[in-house]
């Protein structure tokens, strides 16, 4: 049975660039009394409040569109708003990779989904072209080609690092630069080379 003594909950929310966080969704429960759970969104000015809940600690979780999503936990005392600042990390791209088979038997188009801020003050890593469509390779052959990665954002961007499937369907990646940069400059951008072979194992 929970506490008759009451206390109050203020959510703060802001993102990593500090704007307010309208209309995010926090779920609230007793960590003890697994019955009491609360919901609420955040207004424009990124602020929720829950009043007259039961002492105690709680456990929340917090989503927004266009951010990660946080959990941490807080406790009520009787008669005191407790105040909770969160600050949300960004999804500044979000990347979908997928590889299509074409009309053409044994030829792949290659499509890199992205949706990015520009111009923030948080470091924006983007890689272009967003799609590349490989011909019919025999076993053995070759196909050679270069992207772009750009730092879209108003801030540097260290250990950068490139991370990308060494082989799908039976084609092998490889990445033939080894000098990318640990670090890209705001609005900086450099070309990458890389080469995909058709495997000879599926001779």
């Amino acid at each position: 049975m929970s506490s008759s003594a009451v206390g109050n909950v203020q959510f703060s929310v802001l993102d990593e660039i500090m704007r307010d966080v309208a209309n995010a969704s926090i779920t609230v429960q007793h960590q003890s009394a697994l019955d009491l759970i609360y919901t609420v969104k955040t207004g424009t000015d990124g602020n929720a409040f829950l009043f007259d809940i039961p002492e105690g600690r709680y456990t929340y979780n917090i989503s927004a569109s266009g951010a990660a999503s946080y959990s941490d936990s807080f406790v009520i005392e009787p008669g005191v708003t407790t105040t909770v600042p969160v600050a949300l990390e960004l999804k500044l791209v979000t990347i979908e990779w997928s590889v299509t088979p074409t009309v053409i038997q044994d030829q792949y188009q290659i499509t890199i989904s992205q949706t990015f801020e520009t111009n923030v003050p948080t470091p924006v890593l983007v890689m272009e072209p967003p799609n590349v469509t490989l011909p019919d390779l025999q076993p053995g052959q070759v196909f050679n080609g270069e992207f772009t990665v750009t730092n879209y954002g108003l801030i540097a961007l260290d250990n950068v690092a490139l991370n990308f499937p060494s082989s799908f369907d039976g084609y092998d990646v490889e990445i033939l630069d080894s000098t990318i940069p640990k670090r890209l400059n705001a609005m900086q951008k450099i070309t990458v080379p890389y080469r995909i072979t058709r495997s000879s194992r599926l001779l």
